[in-house]
């Protein structure tokens, strides 16, 4: 199943003419911002002195849940994450001015440790920037009442969106990220979402902090606590999901992949073929006589002659090749990169080979001279998944008139011209 499942994560060629992103394309942009938040936290602490304007214990506890905030990341679009450090980051700026909103800001990235340098730098140098504007907006209006409260944080909402929307111009533009319309619509909405959400109970937080500091940073640490289990959940489901659709995939009895996973993993191969990669091998392999080990010996014989079957083929084989069950007594293999007629042959017979060359043994049971007969073809692209299946299963047919046989067929496309569809027998044992 892991080889199924890393075929369908493989990412197809690109085109060449499609821009292929560069992580060191950030480094520039990373360090920049990192510089102009240094430049701009020392520029403020030589003019108006190194100092915030809440207590010591207010602006650490108000850090360290910026820095936990960064922790949860919920996934909301290609290269898009929404993390809760914005409204506590525009909170320390406002309540403990510019200098508070940019460590706030720096803090962000302080827990991160599962990304590269360049992504946390970047993370970190804009969300101190945005702090800093957060706090320096908010000494542009004094607050009176609710009202008043409610325009500085609104004013310092705007004020760190437009900032953070830039900030993902920049990165879409350095990067290639395509469709480049849609990183930006995305991010947008989510930055106005969580503004028309934030504003209001931040602007509650903000008017009852001069009386209850250490109650508002409780309410923080609270509707921070909710979120991180509100992403545990979701990720626990994703997980559950993704076990789920694996189980619907896998073959009860050889733990392979199933017809259905099997499918999925065909139609992904051929339509990398047809966007110009090379040729692979589609491969049926029946057990002879399947039917009178189950006769003879029962059915859990012939389970555990399936599931050595399958082990055979997949220790004999390479680690991009895929085996599945197919049904019944078939078993179904899909090599990707064969090219031509002798590549698909010699496989065809190594495929033969690794199963019938050695009895299947079962200590204190029985020990089974059990073959398989071969039947492959090549998928190049000129014809559909579903008559590649039926040429395999033509060849199949043949070798099993003659049993523990292989024979292969090639597409006419494959071929020179001058040659005619006709199997290709190896050498039978």
């Amino acid at each position: 199943m892991q080889r199924f499942r890393a075929l369908l994560q493989h990412e197809p060629p690109r085109p060449e003419t499609t821009p292929i992103a560069e992580p060191r394309q950030g480094t520039a942009l990373a360090i920049g911002y990192g510089a102009i938040a240094v430049g701009v936290a020392a520029w403020w602490s030589s003019s108006h002195g190194f100092a915030v304007g809440v207590s010591t214990l207010e602006f650490g506890a108000l850090v360290v849940l910026t820095a936990c905030a960064g922790r949860i990341a919920i996934l909301v679009g290609p290269r898009t994450w929404y993390s809760p450090t914005t409204p506590l980051m525009i909170f320390a700026g406002l309540v403990g001015g510019p200098l508070a909103g940019a460590l706030a800001g720096a803090a962000t990235e302080g827990l991160t440790t599962d990304r590269v340098w360049r992504h946390r730098l970047f993370g970190a140098g804009r969300s101190s920037i945005e702090g800093f504007v957060a706090g320096l907006t908010g000494l542009l209006i004094t607050g009176v009442g609710i009202g008043g409260e409610a325009a500085r944080v609104g004013l310092a909402f705007g004020a760190v969106v437009a900032l953070a929307q830039m900030a993902r111009a920049l990165v879409i533009s350095v990067r290639g990220i395509q469709p480049a319309a849609q990183a930006l619509r995305v991010g947008a909405t989510t930055d106005a979402v969580e503004a028309a959400l934030s504003i209001p109970i931040l602007t509650v937080f903000v008017a009852a902090r001069d009386e209850a500091p250490l109650v508002t940073v409780l309410g923080f640490g609270t509707l921070l606590l909710g979120l991180a289990f509100a992403e545990r959940a979701h990720l626990m489901q994703g997980r559950l999901l993704e076990r789920e659709r694996e189980v619907a995939r896998t073959d009860a009895v050889t733990g392979a992949p199933n017809r259905l996973a099997f499918e999925e993993a065909l139609a992904h191969e051929h339509a990398r073929i047809v966007r110009g990669g090379r040729p692979a091998g589609l491969f049926l392999v029946d057990i002879d006589r399947f039917k009178l080990v189950n006769d003879h010996h029962g059915h859990d014989i012939g389970d555990r002659v399936l599931v050595e079957a399958v082990d055979r083929l997949l220790r004999g084989l390479r680690g991009m090749d895929v085996v599945a069950r197919w049904g019944g007594d078939e078993l179904i293999v899909l090599a990707p990169d064969l090219d031509g007629a002798p590549a698909l042959g010699r496989f065809g017979e190594k495929l033969r080979s690794v199963i019938s060359d050695r009895p299947f043994v079962f200590e204190g049971l029985c020990e089974l001279d059990a073959t398989a007969s071969v039947g492959g073809t090549l998928i190049d692209g000129s014809t559909t998944p579903d008559l590649a299946l039926k040429r395999a299963d033509v060849a199949v047919y043949r070798a099993k008139e003659e049993r523990n046989a292989s024979v292969v067929e090639v597409p006419a496309f494959s071929r020179p011209e001058s040659r005619q569809l006709v199997p290709i027998p190896l050498e039978r044992r």
